[in-house]
């Protein structure tokens, strides 16, 4: 009995790779966990009430950085698993 769907290059162990799709996930939760260090102080500041904003830009610029670099470290998996995804496609639909 045949498989409705074509076998993607199969690894020695007879499953199909999923690089592509595994670094798309790895990528959007990354880039969601940089959002959430983004987000995160100013949802902190205002639970807590408020108070100085000086000082509070000075602590958000840390987070900011934080957040940017997790950020693009992120995106280097997302589009990795786009090219990747995209050239899987390709090599299943040329004969």
């Amino acid at each position: 009995m045949s498989q409705p769907w074509p076998n993607p290059s199969p690894t020695p162990s007879g499953q199909p790779r999923r690089t592509g799709m595994t670094s798309l996930v790895v990528g959007g939760v990354v880039l969601a966990l940089a959002f959430v260090i983004m987000v995160m102080p100013y949802g902190l500041f205002v639970l807590g009430g408020g108070g100085d904003t000086e000082s509070f830009g000075e602590l958000v610029r840390g987070f900011l950085v934080t957040g940017s670099v997790v950020g693009a470290i992120g995106l280097v998996p997302l589009l990795a698993g786009i090219v990747m995804t995209i050239a899987a496609d390709r090599r299943q639909v040329r004969p």
